[in-house]
């Protein structure tokens, strides 16, 4: 028999929350790790330079979870930056527009093939379906296939115009 376990003690300095299971979970300290901004390679963005984070931490802080809450945590309904603002940041932070150049438009060409590559997924379905075709044809016709000193071809490809 387990012995009955102590809830912790109420504190206004920490943050609680129970589940349908009775279960509970308690926090009292929040940590805000920052990390550097550099220029990216994520094609996501709608338009511009993509702007990522480095791996190396900037700076640590701990706050007690009531000081987080009331102090710290803001407003953070819109943290997109414009294709303007993410361009005045990577020269800020000493990228050259040149790199700033190439980066969006490597991010372009990587959407065109995308875009590219999702349109010829249905001329790949159509090419299986020709492929099996002509397998199944060549079942039915096997003489074709070696009386004439020819082999029959092994794949049909069709392409968009």
């Amino acid at each position: 028999m387990r012995p009955p376990q102590e809830s912790p003690p109420e504190s206004p300095k920490s943050l609680r929350s129970t589940n349908s299971a009775g279960k509970q979970v308690c926090f009292d300290k929040v940590e805000i790790i920052e990390f550097p901004y550099q220029l990216g390679d994520n094609p996501a963005v709608k338009s511009g330079a993509p702007v990522t984070i480095g791996w190396e931490s900037h700076t640590r802080a701990k706050f007690e979870i009531d000081y987080f809450e009331v102090f710290e945590k803001g407003e953070r309904t819109d943290l997109s930056l414009s294709p303007t603002q993410r361009t005045k940041l990577l020269l800020a932070l000493g990228y050259s527009q040149n790199e700033i150049d190439q980066s969006a438009l490597q991010c372009e060409k990587i959407k065109k093939e995308r875009e590219a590559s999702i349109k010829n997924v249905k001329w790949d379905r159509v090419n299986l379906a020709m492929n099996a075709a002509g397998k199944t044809l060549r079942k039915i016709l096997p003489g074709k296939s070696g009386s004439s000193g020819h082999k029959a071809s092994s794949s049909v490809t069709a392409r968009s115009a």
